[in-house]
């Protein structure tokens, strides 16, 4: 028996090498000779923080309480809008001049002025003899701004004059002249009291008056009247044209006349109201300054004495 399986071991020995399997086989053979493997788990898309906010989750732990204390007044101030102690009015940024006349002129000072008081009305005060007028202010090749008052009746007006009466004899003489005026804002019940001659110094609407005056040897202007004490008003004096006439000034009240510049335009303001001064203080009567709302003002209360003790008439 053991002679048969030797020989058959011999005689599978002896012959050409079979192989035991092909390639794909032996590959086989390989895997199948390994663990099995678990199949491959998947994952899904990836999951991206896209900054969504997530809600806060309160541990619950004890912050102390801060006490502010009581609210704290913050200090009124002159010129905050709140009238604080020691102050008689505040009205903010609306505190300021309480003058009741001021004039201006682009790129000057202010300057604070008042109406010249005279006893004579207007037209008597312009006194127009001669083809000219004798205000007593004229001089050659000068324009005067003349804001006046009859003490009487409180009227006001505007008074423009330019030149010089050549019958007074005086040298040098007032030369050819030609002069072109405008004034606006005038209030509406406001007129011409008097012009040199008709025509030359008139209303064309709209609180606008015009004045055309040519002359030689004398003077030309005119007035306008009737100007209220209680509205405010803005007039602007615009000069167009000139020849002949090479200064300009303002005359008033204070004294000392304006010089003006000659060719700019001429701003007159009138205040009244409720006004507060810019140390928060109320204007009065008898502190000798001229306040919106009066229409005198020396010094003092005592009727009589140039002055009514309520600043409204003039004695």
């Amino acid at each position: 028996m053991r002679a048969i399986r030797l020989s058959l071991v011999l005689l599978v020995g002896c012959g050409a090498r079979t192989p035991l399997a092909d390639e794909d086989a032996s590959v086989t053979l390989v895997d199948a000779a390994r663990p099995d493997r678990p199949a491959p788990v998947d994952l899904g898309a990836p999951i991206i923080d896209v900054g969504v906010d997530r809600p806060v989750v309160d541990v619950g732990v004890d912050r102390p309480a801060v006490d502010l204390g009581a609210p704290v007044d913050r200090p009124s101030f002159c010129g905050d809008g709140v009238l604080g102690g020691g102050e008689e009015c505040d009205f903010g940024a609306d505190n300021g001049p309480t003058d009741a006349f001021t004039l201006s002129q682009p790129g000057r000072p202010t300057v604070v002025v008042r109406p010249l008081v005279g006893p004579l009305g207007v037209v008597a005060f312009y006194r127009y003899e001669s083809a000219s007028a004798h205000t007593g202010f004229e001089d050659v090749s000068l324009a005067n701004h003349i804001l006046y008052v009859e003490r009487s009746t409180g009227t006001l007006s505007l008074v423009y004059v330019a030149g010089r009466d050549g019958d007074l004899g005086l040298m040098p003489e007032q030369p050819d002249a030609t002069l072109h005026v405008n004034w606006s804002g005038v209030p509406g019940a406001a007129s011409v009291a008097v012009s040199d001659d008709p025509g030359e110094l008139q209303s064309i609407g709209g609180g606008r008056f015009e004045g055309r005056w040519s002359f030689q040897g004398n003077t030309d202007g005119g007035a306008i009247s009737a100007l209220p004490w209680d509205q405010p008003w803005r007039i602007t004096a615009q000069t167009l044209r000139t020849d002949g006439v090479t200064r300009a000034r303002f005359v008033g009240g204070n004294g000392t006349p304006v010089s003006l510049v000659f060719r700019d335009d001429v701003v007159l303001t009138h205040r009244v109201g409720d006004l507060c001064r810019e140390d928060c203080r109320r204007p009065r009567c008898g502190d000798g300054q001229l306040d919106g709302g009066e229409r005198c003002d020396d010094g003092n209360i005592a009727g009589g004495d140039g002055c009514s003790s309520d600043c409204q008439r003039f004695n």
